[in-house]
């Protein structure tokens, strides 16, 4: 079996590809007109998102413990919108997918003492922090597509 990153293309992504295709009619949806909406609405690109993995040696039961416990910490840091608990046990790789509303919220959140609790945690190893920015217009041409 080829390797799915080749086959389709892809290039260096943190993730398997999935592709699926579907036909959408041109003439149905004015791109343009969707994207334009989405920009005017929204303004300036904004929303951040951060992606921070890390290995631990928890099993399941810890994991689930450990994140009923922090879930409802994440649910009061200004700025952030969501929080995904991210895990795979069978190589002990865990973390977390943050959408911020802004830079400036995401930059507030890397400061302060939570950020350096799940850093300088010293039974989490190989910690990899990535962000980046949304492009909003994007998704909201999606989310308009979708209604």
């Amino acid at each position: 079996m080829a390797d799915p990153i080749s086959l389709w293309g892809c290039r260096s992504l943190p993730f398997a590809c999935h592709v699926q295709s579907y036909s959408v009619d041109k003439d149905d949806y004015d791109i343009e007109a969707l994207f334009n909406f989405s920009r005017n609405k929204k303004g300036r690109n904004e929303m951040h998102i951060l992606v921070i993995n890390f290995n631990a040696d928890s099993s399941p039961e810890e994991l689930d413990e450990l994140v009923q416990q922090d879930a409802p910490i994440f649910a009061e840091i200004p700025g952030l919108t969501h929080k995904h608990f991210i895990f795979n046990h069978e190589t002990k790789t865990y973390g977390g997918i943050y959408m911020f509303e802004s830079k400036a919220a995401m930059e507030a959140y890397m400061a302060g003492d939570i950020y350096k609790s799940v850093i300088e945690n010293p039974e989490w190893s190989n910690h990899l922090v990535r962000h980046f920015e949304v492009h909003e217009e994007a998704s909201n041409i999606q989310q308009q597509l979708k209604q």
